[in-house]
């Protein structure tokens, strides 16, 4: 049996206070994992007023997700731990000034 290594990612709650949510994504994260992560981040969004996505253990990135995340940072869910090569991407396709909110560390 084959597993398609594309589409393996997992998301858990790393952080949870009143006010605000982070969510720790790690694997390959594709096209087939962004409808998961949306409805993740609706849910997180709909009882804290900050959600943030910690990209630390983000191992491999498509297109698609990288877009995806540059539409969430765009409209206002922080990157936590967020790679180099994730964050250029994300810089570009939204074409911002400031990385305020995208943060490697």
């Amino acid at each position: 049996m084959n597993a398609d290594v594309t589409s393996m990612f997992s998301a858990t709650v790393s952080s949870h206070q009143s006010d605000s949510l982070t969510l720790a994504i790690s694997g390959n994260v594709s096209l087939e994992a962004l409808s998961e992560i949306a409805l993740l981040i609706d849910h997180a969004r709909r009882d804290h007023e900050k959600v943030t996505l910690d990209l630390s253990e983000v191992t491999l990135l498509d297109p698609a997700a990288a877009r995806f995340f540059a539409e969430q940072f765009r409209i206002g869910v922080r990157l936590l731990n967020c790679p180099v090569y994730i964050r250029r991407w994300i810089v570009r396709d939204i074409n911002v000034d400031s990385e305020e909110g995208i943060s490697d560390e």
